[in-house]
């Protein structure tokens, strides 16, 4: 039997299952070594959050001229979950369209 590939074993470590009575995906982290980023159907309609903010909504207000602090005061979210969204959106725009600077 093979080892599992970098993508599987990514995906392995970035699920979250519920209990051993319910063992069905709960929320997925999308990102490797990005924990405060979740995509759960049950927030936002499954649109990858941090704590229910919709990670493109902070994205947007960033690139409007706002800044991270009055976006961590705004939604009550530390500074440093709100770079965790802005870097995961970052990645998530350069990953569909790999020739954008």
């Amino acid at each position: 039997m093979s080892a599992l590939s970098d993508p599987a074993n990514h995906f392995l470590q970035a699920v979250e299952y519920g209990t051993n009575d319910d063992p069905v995906v709960q929320r997925i982290h999308p990102q490797r070594g990005n924990t405060v980023v979740v995509v759960d159907p049950l927030r936002q309609f499954g649109e990858p959050v941090v704590r229910s903010v919709p990670t493109t909504v902070i994205a947007e207000l960033f690139d409007a001229g706002d800044s991270v602090e009055s976006i961590a005061e705004l939604y009550e979210l530390e500074r440093d979950d709100v770079e965790a969204a802005l870097r995961y959106e970052r990645e998530r725009i350069k990953a569909q369209n790999p020739t954008a600077a």
